[in-house]
């Protein structure tokens, strides 16, 4: 995607250490050690994921790196490159799926004709991820090429955002005046109540983006318009605080989880574009929501630091929460016949099987809690050792 501007300015070096961190945090992520079992389907699964929003950041600030203006990269050129990017991808993908559905066609011609040795190449591992690679690469020379068909989707999706912002943020406003009437304990009995008000602080968040693009054009909308959209700005750092008290409820109740961590890191980055957005409201420069300029960037930036955070074996959201399990049964917070021994013995990975075995040798050691409570944990723990045995199909 850099083409030719690669070499400019020492964008290649950006390109390499990107590379490097995304490669260590991968290998430490998939690698397995000694116990033939680091890798966890949550670490790995939420990695997958985040790593993309990762790679997305950096690669907006390393294709705006080359234009530069002093230090920093123009937020121009960031805007650009970080929507343009967006639409270059989905046609490598775009160019992908037509690319293996004319490719099945072929290969189902040549069955009918008793011939299957073109169905046996394209099922190969290696023609997949070679032929697949070199098309998608295709796709993202061909999307680079054509900055006018990406400019007219850029824009289509622009307008689209100009259009709904209004009813996202009524939606918002009615939500939280809404709340005064029916109470808080709705939300906190759902059991699913963070994830539906980040959606929609989320949504808010990336509709106001579009429309506000680089800053440099007005939002097109009646003054009315725009205090509507002022006023939900206000009910958006109210509804992920409710997020981030709902996340923090089920903690105090439950115990530390690495999707409870997670939703905690997001509602803080939440809460950073929400008081932002809200400062930007409250302190009008040059343009409406000027000042956005500055701490969309910086709070990207931090996001990225807190998502690589996440995944090294210091902040590791696996050993937090089998620490704080533990703690919990320990500290008397958590009640021995609710204690959920299986999810630290068989959710938490490694470092929730190595807190299971030390526990399990302490109780036995009688080194922790009273008799009573030592003895009933203990049953506890070897129960689900017990059912787990029982869960295996017999050979």
């Amino acid at each position: 995607v850099l083409g030719e501007n690669g070499r400019q300015r020492g964008t290649g070096w950006l390109v390499l250490g990107l590379t490097a961190v995304m490669a260590a945090v991968s290998a430490w992520v998939f690698w397995e050690d000694d116990e033939h079992w680091r890798s966890s389907s949550w670490l790995v699964g939420s990695w997958t994921c985040l790593s993309v929003m990762v790679a997305y950041v950096c690669t907006a600030f390393i294709l705006s790196w080359p234009t530069r203006e002093g230090r920093y990269p123009r937020y121009e050129d960031l805007f650009r490159h970080a929507w343009d990017t967006v639409f270059i991808v989905l046609l490598g993908l775009l160019l992908n799926a037509v690319f293996w559905a004319l490719l099945l066609l072929w290969g189902s011609l040549f069955k009918m004709l008793g011939i299957v040795a073109l169905n046996q190449l394209f099922s190969t591992d290696g023609f997949i991820y070679i032929s697949s690679a070199m098309v998608f690469a295709l796709g993202l020379h061909m999307g680079r090429d054509n900055d006018r068909i990406i400019g007219m989707l850029r824009g289509i999706l622009l307008t689209l955002c100009r259009f709904l912002l209004p009813l996202a943020s009524l939606i918002a406003i009615v939500f939280t005046f809404a709340l005064p009437f029916t109470g808080l304990q709705p939300i906190w009995d759902t059991g699913y109540s963070t994830p539906i008000m980040l959606c929609l602080v989320a949504v808010n968040l990336f509709l106001l983006n579009g429309v506000f693009q680089d800053g440099e054009h007005v939002s097109g909308y009646p003054t009315w318009l725009v205090r509507m959209v002022d006023l939900c700005l206000l009910c958006l750092l109210v509804l992920v605080l409710l997020a981030g008290y709902s996340t923090w409820l089920r903690i105090e109740q439950y115990g530390l989880t690495p999707s409870r961590l997670l939703a905690i890191v997001l509602a803080l980055v939440m809460v950073a574009h929400s008081v932002a957005a809200i400062w930007a409201m409250a302190v009008p420069k040059r343009q409406w929501l000027w000042s956005l300029r500055v701490s969309n960037p910086l709070i990207a930036l931090l996001s990225v630091a807190l998502v690589l955070a996440l995944y090294t074996p210091w902040f590791n959201p696996l050993q937090l929460s089998a620490n704080n399990q533990v703690n919990r049964v320990l500290g008397g917070k958590a009640q021995v016949d609710t204690f959920d021994a299986y999810t630290l013995r068989y959710d938490l990975g490694p470092p929730g099987k190595r807190a299971y075995d030390a526990l399990l040798a302490q109780l036995e050691q009688g080194q922790v809690l009273s008799e009573p409570t030592r003895q009933a944990l203990l049953a506890r723990l070897k129960q689900v050792e017990s059912d787990k045995a029982q869960q295996k199909p017999s050979a």
